[in-house]
């Protein structure tokens, strides 16, 4: 049994990245460096683009809003207080601009079934994070608090 996570297709990625951007840098003070203003277009955008895109289904799911924290708390730093906000801030953005999914579900099991399953069908960790989108940091970190 292969578990497939599809991506929902669309156009706004740009739209998105700008969107993103716009938030990070006029609504939540960000960056002033160049470096770091340079650390966000090029590493921080483009990572949470394609996390959202290949959970875009999960856009109104409470616990992807709580994995989405733990994301810019875990891989970018952001302290746990200032990362929740963020993940509201973020995940309205992306609804804003990839809508919402026809299929989504809520129930809050729903991605951490995917990736129970994948684990238990014999995934392995690194194989999980790329077909998911969430850092390995994340995923160890909600192991750890389960």
């Amino acid at each position: 049994m292969d578990i497939k996570v599809q991506p929902r297709p669309f156009d706004g990625e740009r739209d998105l990245a700008l969107g993103l951007e716009k938030m990070f840098t006029e609504e939540w003070g960000g960056p002033k460096s160049a470096l770091a203003l340079a650390y966000l277009r090029d590493t921080v955008i483009p990572d949470l683009i394609y996390c959202l895109k290949k959970n875009w289904h999960f856009l109104d799911n409470p616990t992807f809003r709580e994995i989405l924290a733990s994301k810019l708390n875990t891989q970018f730093a952001y302290p746990p207080a200032f990362a929740e906000g963020l993940a509201g801030d973020v995940l309205a953005r992306a609804k804003g601009v990839l809508g919402v999914s026809p299929v989504a579900n809520n129930h809050p099991w729903q991605p951490w079934e995917i990736i129970l399953r994948m684990f238990t069908i014999g995934y392995r960790l690194p194989e999980i994070v790329q077909k998911t989108g969430y850092s390995e940091a994340t995923w160890i970190y909600f192991v750890r608090n389960i």
